[in-house]
């Protein structure tokens, strides 16, 4: 997928955004933010991998921070757990997106939330090359990857590119 540049938003509050996975705001290690290349997301930056692994959606801290942070009744802007490391040798950051008690556990591989990370972690300085692997869902046994290239320089990102296999889990037609 090509994402448009990226829009970058206001600045959570680590205790806010950390409270929704069950974490404590020392657990992030870089300021959390709102970016879109399309669809928004709080990109919030673990201290490693073992702390992604304990994001535990707490439905009660997760209503409080809608209450702050939702901008209209389909804008949830949920927090995107990273890790500046991957699940496997291959893979330069890991993630997850858990997802609300009703839905499954958690969105299986977000290309929308990769590019708007890729973006931020360019800009922000966090990664050196703008130009690696993503990993997400390690933890469900179904795991993911994607290449990703952010376009353009830190100041001035232009895009971002977001690809790899995929498999098809279900199909069907839809008559409105």
């Amino acid at each position: 997928m090509c994402q448009p540049s990226p829009e970058f938003g206001e600045v959570a509050n680590p205790a806010l955004v950390a409270a929704v996975g069950g974490l404590k705001a020392e657990d992030i290690a870089h300021r959390p933010r709102f970016v879109s290349t399309g669809v928004p997301f709080c990109i919030a930056v673990l201290n490693d991998l073992e702390t992604l692994r304990r994001v535990e959606l707490d439905p009660t801290a997760y209503r409080a921070y809608a209450e702050a942070y939702t901008k209209g009744a389909t804008d949830f802007r949920k927090p995107f757990w990273v890790a500046l490391e991957g699940f496997t040798l291959e893979g330069r950051t890991s993630a997850q997106l858990p997802l609300l008690p009703h839905l499954p556990a958690e969105d299986l591989f977000t290309g929308s939330a990769s590019g708007a990370m890729a973006a931020y972690l360019w800009a922000e300085g966090l990664i050196d090359n703008p130009v690696f692997v993503a990993e997400q869902v390690y933890g469900m046994n179904r795991p993911g990857q994607a290449d990703v290239q952010v376009i353009g320089p830190q100041d001035a990102i232009k895009g971002v590119n977001a690809g790899g296999s995929g498999y098809v889990l279900m199909s069907g037609k839809l008559n409105i």
